[in-house]
């Protein structure tokens, strides 16, 4: 069972060594397809005083409005063609739907933020090497023991 494990991990390893990211390519895909929406929903919230439940709301009924036109001065324009009293200006709006200020802005403790993720990663090598560590403690133990177990 472990054997099959090691060498699932080992070939993924191999993969993940030869992926090429295509950063350009995520970068315009990220804007794409609503997938921003959520932060213009909080934007509603914490700009326009609207509640979680009613800024949601809204935006769906804009995300239903563009049927498939994801551009954000497209989104910007039938939100303020639903609601005409919000004081928003189209940059600010157009500013919430952008990819980059939408990870930006998450900057909370598992949050998706450069420097959230930065702590995240430096986390988690530390509890790798210490994981290493222990495995490599442990090995060594069980190899001694079984040195011992060979001795006449």
């Amino acid at each position: 069972m472990f054997t099959d494990a090691v060498r699932a991990l080992k070939l993924l390893s191999g993969a993940i060594q030869s992926v090429e990211i295509q950063h350009a390519e995520m970068a315009r895909r990220a804007g794409k397809d609503f997938l921003t929406v959520t932060e213009l929903a909080d934007t509603l919230v914490r700009r326009a005083g609207m509640s979680f439940r009613e800024a949601h709301a809204l935006v769906g009924q804009v995300v239903r409005a563009c049927g498939r036109d994801d551009d954000p001065s497209t989104i910007s324009a039938a939100l303020l063609a639903l609601r005409p009293s919000l004081r928003l200006a189209p940059e600010e709006i157009e500013r919430a739907l952008d990819p980059d200020h939408f990870v930006r802005i998450r900057d909370i403790v598992g949050g998706p933020a450069p420097v959230r993720a930065a702590k995240a990663l430096e986390q988690a090598l530390s509890q790798q090497r210490e994981i290493e560590q222990w495995i490599e403690a442990k090995t060594t133990l069980l190899d001694d023991a079984q040195a011992r177990l060979r001795q006449p």
